[in-house]
């Protein structure tokens, strides 16, 4: 994150200059040009480029003033805290909830795996220290998987074609 709002910083004040007038710079000339500036910068405790992401990510994205008055107001008790039993997982916790399914559903995929960046074995052996031990896929119901599959390959009862358009149009799904 810090990268990322460095590299809008310094382009904002002109630093991370385009090649071709005119055109547009790939993402990734753009992002290897700001890294080599930031490796510089970062040298330099005071650079206004450096400071203006310190201020960005601390007040901006996470906003670290009203959180601090969140916490005296807990501390004060003017705010208190109850735990709560929900249904769905909170917003902080939907990305790990995403990831524990698509560790389940790729795993042993390694294009897959690839794909998903240095990181994604760090979470998940997060996730598993989190959940405890055991293998994942001990974790889901086969009646559910055998609902999801009947579903997705249109056999469940309420996803059957009941007409021509409808076997049509199941057709130029399932074909493509």
């Amino acid at each position: 994150m810090f990268a990322t709002h460095f590299r809008e910083a310094a382009a904002r004040a002109l630093l991370l200059p385009r090649r071709r007038p005119g055109q547009r710079t790939p993402l990734w000339a753009q992002r290897l040009r700001a890294q080599q500036l930031m490796s510089v910068a970062l040298a330099y405790p005071k650079f206004p480029i450096t400071l203006e992401t310190y201020r960005e990510c601390l007040r901006d994205v996470f906003d670290v003033p009203a959180l601090t008055q969140i916490l005296r107001d807990v501390k004060s008790g003017t705010i208190r805290i109850e735990a709560a039993a929900t249904d769905a997982a909170s917003p902080f916790a939907r990305s790990l909830v995403f990831d524990y399914v698509a560790a389940f559903l790729y795993e042993g995929d390694a294009s897959a795996r690839r794909a998903q960046g240095p990181g994604a074995d760090a979470r998940s052996r997060l996730l598993r220290e989190l959940i405890g031990g055991g293998e994942l896929r001990d974790l889901l119901d086969p009646a559910v998987l055998v609902e999801v599959e009947n579903e997705l390959q249109r056999t469940a009862e309420e996803r059957r074609a009941r007409d021509t358009d409808e076997i049509h149009d199941l057709l130029r799904t399932l074909a493509i």
